[in-house]
């Protein structure tokens, strides 16, 4: 498996320009999350449904990061960010697109953006070679790179909207604790400054393994489906009483209600499947399918597994180990379970997906 994770951002509130909610949402999905309050929801200028916004205050600053979730030497990620024209800004550019580490504090790499192109900084924090590509003010840019971890043989390669634009070898992408990057993170504890009122959207990671989705994705579209119907509805407790149906405790596609709006049961073998909205993008190629549960055990442990099912033929993720706070975890699938073949729309479309306790 090389593909990892991916997000749209939607799920993480309901308005425009408002901050994400519930408090604290984005830490049940992310890990090393600094200063929530410096990001907002947004609507307007979204690649589509809702994107992430950095703060406006250019003295603050934010940073989110994925788990350890690459594999090797090798990781790669992208993301589209739209960038409003700032006076000034190649006085304050240190706010970084892309951080690569591995143990909290070490850092692999750095890859930040000016206003003439884009800069690199080693495992030393120094900066080691740039770009001075073009990028679209007041529009989206597809930003995308790949890494390789070596203390004196390290790579870096960098896409804007497709193009290389930087290619960079003989580097220093290693930290002294000889650990190779495994997790990408969102900016790190350098003020905004001029990156103020930038917006995130369609983030994906993926690492050097495997057959498939092992290099650059290029530009891509993360689309998020939420439950629309019950396929199999077994869990024997749901929070709001005004639904009448399961599927509707979960399928909020804005924002996560779960201390109202949740399903629960402890009976193992018992299941939630849902079906999914449909996809109407016509996508010429679809990377994968990544499902998420959101969940948490009440009282005692508590084991379940996600399940995905396709025309039948079911694929499950391994035993999750529910947390006594909200957690998100997800089940990666690159391909068709029932084809073993790439997805389509039509087989999205067919898709069900849901819970089953362990």
């Amino acid at each position: 498996m090389a593909l990892l994770w991916c997000d749209g951002f939607e799920g993480y509130g309901t308005g425009n320009d408002t901050p994400l909610t519930p408090t604290g949402v984005l830490a049940d999905k992310y890990i090393g999350v600094i200063n929530e309050s410096g990001l907002d929801v947004i609507t307007i200028n979204a690649r589509h449904g809702h994107a992430i916004q950095l703060t406006n205050v250019g003295s603050e600053f934010s940073a989110f990061s994925t788990p350890a979730i690459a594999s090797g030497n090798t990781i790669i990620c992208g993301s589209a960010l739209y960038f409003n024209q700032q006076t000034d800004w190649q006085n304050g550019t240190y706010w970084p697109i892309f951080v690569f580490w591995n143990v909290e504090g070490n850092i692999n790499a750095e890859l930040t953006l000016s206003e003439s192109g884009v800069y690199l900084r080693d495992a030393a924090t120094v900066i080691q070679g740039g770009s001075r590509c073009q990028m679209l003010w007041g529009d989206w840019n597809y930003i995308e790179a790949k890494m390789y971890s070596h203390a004196t043989e390290g790579t870096i390669d960098v896409r804007i909207n497709g193009c290389p634009v930087l290619s960079l070898t003989s580097q220093n992408t290693l930290h002294a604790s000889g650990s190779a990057a495994n997790k990408v993170q969102y900016g790190t504890d350098y003020s905004v400054e001029r990156k103020q009122n930038a917006i995130l959207d369609d983030f994906y990671v993926c690492d050097g393994t495997g057959s498939t989705n092992n290099d650059f994705l290029g530009p891509v579209t993360v689309r998020t489906l939420f439950p629309d119907g019950d396929d199999i509805a077994q869990f024997a407790v749901t929070g709001n009483a005004n639904y009448s149906t399961h599927y509707e405790q979960l399928n909020d596609d804005h924002e996560s209600y779960p201390t109202t709006d949740y399903v629960e049961d402890g009976t193992t073998g018992n299941r939630d499947i849902y079906t999914l909205d449909n996809s109407t993008d016509n996508f010429a190629t679809i990377y994968g399918v990544v499902g998420w549960g959101y969940a948490k055990y009440i009282s005692g442990a508590i084991n379940y597994r996600l399940v995905a099912s396709s025309n039948g033929t079911e694929n499950e993720s391994s035993n999750i180990a529910a947390s006594s706070d909200w957690h998100y975890d997800r089940h990666v699938l690159e391909t068709d379970p029932d084809t073993s073949n790439a997805w389509t729309d039509s087989t999205i479309n067919a898709l069900k997906f849901g819970f089953e306790v362990q």
